[in-house]
């Protein structure tokens, strides 16, 4: 699938790779608002991203969830073709 499918609501799980490299993972939706997270390939892709953006600070809900496990190596799962 390129794009989203306009029309479609975004579902918990989506998951989006942007040409500059970055993954965008659909986390939650709630009263229209959707809430994503992204990976960037390296510190310096998110230096350039965030350069022109405002820094609030540190959002204490985010910063308050508990850290997860790392696996010895990252694997990730087999992208489906459920939105075909």
């Amino acid at each position: 699938m390129t794009g989203h499918d306009r029309g479609r609501t975004p579902q918990k799980g989506d998951e989006y790779s942007h040409r500059d490299g970055t993954t965008e993972v659909v986390f939650t939706t709630q009263d229209g608002r959707v809430l994503t997270f992204r990976e960037y390939p390296d510190a310096d892709s998110f230096d350039r991203t965030v350069s022109s953006a405002t820094y609030r600070g540190v959002n204490e809900d985010v910063a308050s969830l508990p850290e997860r496990p790392r696996s010895p190596t990252r694997t990730r799962r087999a992208t489906s073709n459920r939105h075909a």
